[in-house]
């Protein structure tokens, strides 16, 4: 089981968007906009969260984790982040979760999300200039934990681009940096976490983390990432991946396509293994991450959606890529979301297809997760006043 607070990717929406393609233009005509999004301060909406987490280790029984919990959103002030000014709409999410195996997690995620709508061409941009996160959970195992972690973007990203249109589209900013703490308790053993992570607009990265746990040195890792599709883990671990290992891009070798790894323990001799390409596609590498939105049109909500069931809706739909080159990792994701006239995001359903590889010796399959969720309204308490255009 994975233990921590679920992830909010498909409660809000927050995927990595900017740089708009295809959207079909906008004339003078088109300068007084309606906008679908209630926005002033104090509208509150309330939402049901259900999610599915199921894990097959190759060989081993699935193990299946379901969580359930509220969320609360609610349009606050407008404050500076990150040096620009933006709205902040604070989400209050509580949860509980229970695997296979009967252990038990309470927890409740706070997040602000710093959102604002950007005039654009007689119409409007509703962007994100990115999130403070702060949570914490216990465990019926006996485990505490606190983290926080905020994230900024290299480009606003594009929540919705107003009026809405069926057929406009627009490609990720995909550059982002996101620093992160983390606090755990067992067992009178302490665990504190720091990590930073960065990604560019290629996909490279640069991953550093430090680990200090009770009674133990401290642990520290640095990974990279090139857009070439290569990757670096250097790390003082004293384990069978301790050192630096170093992984090339796909290449063809001996009539087939493979990866050469070459490790390199703190103290012994380097190790050189050709490890099967185990990248999507199975050939030259391709981007190391995508992500496309597109604007489907009208469309009647789902009745998977409870009770804004069969409203007209504006239907949204992500798809998300990304590879690991070091933790030997391939996500794929697909996001629905209806937007109502008036009130906004009704509805979000998500899926996630997370698989794992021995990136180091065979480059075979070794976890299978899957992920679903849906967020569905429940309930809204707006404001009396409105701010003009927006």
């Amino acid at each position: 089981m994975t233990t921590g607070s679920p992830s909010l990717i498909a409660l809000t929406g927050s995927l990595v968007l900017g740089a708009v393609i295809g959207a079909p233009a906008l004339g003078a005509s088109d300068a007084a906009v309606s906008n679908p999004y209630p926005f002033s301060p104090g509208d509150t909406f309330t939402y049901a969260y259900t999610s599915t987490h199921s894990e097959v280790p190759v060989g081993q029984p699935e193990t299946k984790t379901i969580t359930t919990g509220t969320v609360t959103t609610t349009i606050g002030p407008t404050k500076k982040f990150d040096g620009k000014t933006a709205t902040d709409v604070n989400q209050v999410f509580d949860y509980q979760s229970k695997d296979t195996q009967g252990t038990t997690i309470t927890g409740s995620t706070t997040t602000d999300d710093y959102n604002t709508f950007l005039p654009r061409n007689g119409g409007l941009d509703y962007v994100r200039f990115g999130d403070s996160v702060s949570g914490n959970y216990t465990s019926s195992t006996g485990e505490t934990s606190t983290s926080s972690s905020s994230e900024t973007y290299g480009e606003p990203f594009l929540i919705d681009r107003i009026p809405e249109l069926k057929g406009a589209f627009w490609f990720p900013e995909i550059a982002y940096a996101m620093p992160s703490k983390t606090s755990t308790k067992l067992n009178g053993v302490t665990t504190d976490t720091t990590e930073t992570y960065a990604r560019n607009e290629a996909g490279a990265y640069t991953r550093t983390l430090e680990r200090k746990e009770t009674g133990d040195p401290v642990y520290h890792e640095t990974d990279t990432q090139s857009a070439g599709g290569s990757g670096k883990d250097e790390n003082n671990g004293t384990g069978s991946t301790g050192g630096t290992t170093t992984f090339s891009a796909p290449s063809y070798i001996k009539g087939r396509y493979a990866i050469t790894v070459v490790y390199t323990p703190g103290s012994g001799t380097p190790t050189t293994t050709v490890v099967p390409d185990w990248f999507p596609g199975n050939g030259p590498p391709g981007p190391l991450a995508t992500e496309l939105r597109s604007d489907l049109g009208k469309v009647a909500v789902p009745k998977e959606c409870g009770a804004t069931a069969g409203q007209t809706a504006v239907e949204l739909e992500d798809k998300v890529t990304a590879l690991d080159v070091v933790r030997g990792t391939f996500s794929q994701t697909q996001m629905q979301q209806w937007v109502v006239a008036g009130e906004g995001r009704v509805c979000t359903y998500s899926t996630e297809l997370l698989n794992t590889y021995d990136n180091r010796v065979t480059g075979a399959l070794l976890v299978s997760e899957r992920f679903s969720t849906l967020t569905a309204l429940t309930g809204e308490s707006l404001g009396q006043f409105r701010r003009g255009g927006s």
